[in-house]
């Protein structure tokens, strides 16, 4: 029976399905599949000619690859086709509409001409014809340009190429051009440092370079990701050795007089260390961040975006800003592992509180790169490393004890520019001059040395300055880390017979440990140090009075930590503090760790009298005269000074 209303006329065959439909309880789907014709006639075209499918032409001279059959035959027809399978021609693609007849749904037909592997997916490189006669070369569809029509529209931005099919249509037009047998290569999408087969590389749009010269393998090629970092690189074009050879006797030692050695000396050898990132963090495990700030009109941002940036072989441009969206940051900061980035206005007073705790997130995470994972509408996650060498400048710098540890500064002052009138002439000189033309040799000759050694010699440098000096960690790799650019920079200079000056190592050392370190140079500011100047603060204005919150016991500064703790963060919250606010338990962690470390902590809780024996609390213990040669603290007033000398009445001891 079912033939027979297979081959009935279309009005009939609707009536038998539904008497079906309701006869035997069947779902309309169900019928429409036992209704399917398994041996239909073979359709022709407006031409005269059967349409072929698209396992039709992935079949060699028209034999079927499974049961062996003559697609010339005419008693063969396909089996069931793929849902949302197209039919294309020359110039454009067609379905076959309910009584067969091809149905255009685009004006345009898809060459593949290569498949590129990537990390986010495939991409195909293709060639695109319309039926106007236009012929588009090169058009680029990532992976997410087969996901739906909207997608597909995205890549299309012509008004010559049209598409009303659906979105399983844009999978069966992926499917046609999957089956084109391409070449097939691997795709780079980092900027900047590379390895293939072992050898290092540098890898910009459309210019590759190596140790003695180099060019991408055949089947790798570099893709281009779209963010904005990759329109400001320029090309590593060959100069004459001469010409470098003039530039740099010029540049070299005009960039050491362009301040004084604590100032320059920080951002050199980070921009000459930054190119070598992927090596240094392998060896540290981690970067250190370059963050130059002071005062308006100090030229703590015409320094990098005049001079140090071009140097890199950044076009001359403005700098990106602290305030970029959140997604736009992210792009940025994970599109290279080597190039400097240069954020410039980072001024946390002004930013919104997420911007700016974004951007302070993603500093901690760059120092180790480590790798931020997005969620997508399809519940898919996708994931961005940030290891980009970062550059901040603003009027002030982070003072967040995770981010201190994590930054390497420099501070110009504006005040000594206008003492200092050669170091105004040495930058209006460098500005004459192209210095792009260098960034060819120094990239050439940084993917030549031997990081392993510069970073002994870096570090043998670094401590016989210090002489002994108790420093963080972090403080100490970061040091060793800009010292080792500074080698880099003799090295290349070196290499150019270009004599320079004796470098101030013990300057440089010297002003990074003065800005950074606290608590007599050892540690970086803590949450607990603005804890107690706040609290100074607010013993001065009466925030918190003595033998409430605080008392005098035994010569020294007695703290009810609670007490204290609540009025700290209520003034935090009211003033809308900017800076870091401990929880109670995180002081409470602090006060045990300075007591551990021997400093002026010298109880974390003992018993005590807080103005009448009768009021007996535990308090923490401060050495009062040892915070304030540490911190900005001044006394904290007493109700009733003592006749009889020491701290003051009020105190009893236990």
């Amino acid at each position: 029976m079912l033939p027979l209303i297979r081959s009935a006329d279309p009005v009939l065959r609707d009536g038998y399905t539904d008497l079906i439909k309701s006869r035997f309880k069947l779902r309309a789907q169900t019928v429409r599949q036992l209704l399917r014709e398994t041996d239909r006639p073979r359709k022709t075209t407006a031409f005269g000619r059967r349409p072929k499918t698209a396992r039709e032409r992935s079949e060699s001279e028209g034999w079927h690859s499974e049961g062996g059959h003559n697609t010339d035959d005419e008693d063969y027809a396909p089996g069931v086709g793929l849902k949302g399978e197209v039919l294309e021609d020359t110039d454009h693609y067609y379905i076959l509409g309910r009584r067969g007849e091809p149905v255009t749904i685009s004006s345009f037909q898809i060459e593949p001409v290569r498949r590129v592997a990537t990390d986010a997916g495939d991409i195909i490189d293709a060639d695109v014809t319309t039926t106007g006669g236009r012929v588009y070369r090169g058009v680029r569809f990532p992976r997410e340009a087969w996901h739906s029509k909207r997608h597909l529209l995205r890549v299309l931005k012509s008004a010559d190429m049209l598409w009303t099919g659906s979105d399983d249509n844009v999978q069966g037009v992926l499917k046609l051009v999957a089956e084109r047998d391409v070449p097939a290569m691997r795709g780079i999408m980092n900027l900047g440092y590379a390895e293939i087969g072992g050898e290092p590389i540098w890898v910009v749009p459309e210019s590759v370079v190596g140790p003695e010269g180099a060019a991408l393998p055949d089947d790798v090629l570099f893709v281009d990701s779209g963010d904005a970092l990759h329109k400001r690189l320029r090309r590593l074009d060959p100069i004459d050795p001469a010409v470098e050879a003039a530039t740099a006797a010029l540049v070299l030692p005009k960039l050491l007089e362009l301040n004084t050695p604590e100032v320059i000396l920080p951002i050199l050898g980070w921009f000459f260390a930054a190119p070598l990132k992927p090596r240094i963090h392998k060896a540290l495990g981690h970067f250190p961040i370059l963050c130059v700030w002071g005062t308006q009109g100090s030229g703590k941002s015409s320094i990098v975006m005049e001079v140090f940036w071009p140097l890199m072989g950044i076009r001359s441009a403005e700098p990106f800003s602290a305030t970029e969206t959140e997604f736009a940051l992210l792009k940025l900061l994970s599109s290279t592992n080597s190039v400097p980035v240069f954020i410039d206005e980072y001024k946390p007073f002004d930013m919104p509180r997420y911007r700016r705790n974004t951007l302070h997130r993603y500093m901690r995470r760059l120092y180790t790169g480590e790798v931020e994972s997005r969620g997508r509408a399809d519940q898919t996650v996708v994931s961005y490393r940030l290891h980009a060498p970062l550059c901040l400048a603003g009027e002030t710098r982070p003072i967040e004890s995770a981010l201190v540890e994590r930054i390497v500064t420099s501070n110009p002052s504006k005040d000594t520019l206008p003492d200092r009138p050669e170091m105004v002439r040495a930058f209006q000189k460098l500005k004459t001059v192209d210095l792009g033309l260098l960034n060819r040799g120094i990239l050439r000759h940084l993917l030549a040395r031997d990081t392993t050694a510069d970073l002994a010699v870096a570090t043998r440098v670094v401590e016989g300055t210090l002489a002994g000096r108790e420093v963080p960690l972090r403080i100490k790799d970061n040091l060793i880390a800009t010292v080792s650019g500074l080698l880099h920079f003799e090295g290349y200079a070196g290499s150019l017979g270009v004599r320079l000056p004796e470098l101030d190592v013990a300057a440089l050392v010297a002003a990074q440990c003065d800005d950074l370190l606290e608590s007599g140079g050892r540690t970086v500011k803590t949450g607990l140090d603005y804890f107690l100047e706040i609290l100074s603060s607010l013993a001065v204005s009466g925030g918190i009075q003595h033998n409430r919150q605080y008392t005098y016991s035994s010569g020294q500064l007695a703290l009810h930590v609670a007490s204290c703790h609540a009025a700290y963060a209520e003034h935090c919250r009211r003033i809308g503090y900017e800076g870091e606010v401990l929880d109670k338990k995180a002081l409470v962690r602090q006060l045990q760790e300075n007591h551990r470390r021997g400093g002026y902590v010298t109880e974390v809780s003992r018993a005590t009298t807080f103005g009448t024996r009768g009021d007996k609390r535990r308090a923490a213990f401060i050495d009062l005269e040892a915070v304030k040669r540490l911190l900005d603290v001044d006394d904290f007033p007493q109700d009733e000074p003592s006749s009889a000398g020491g701290y003051g009445g009020g105190w009893h001891d236990d």
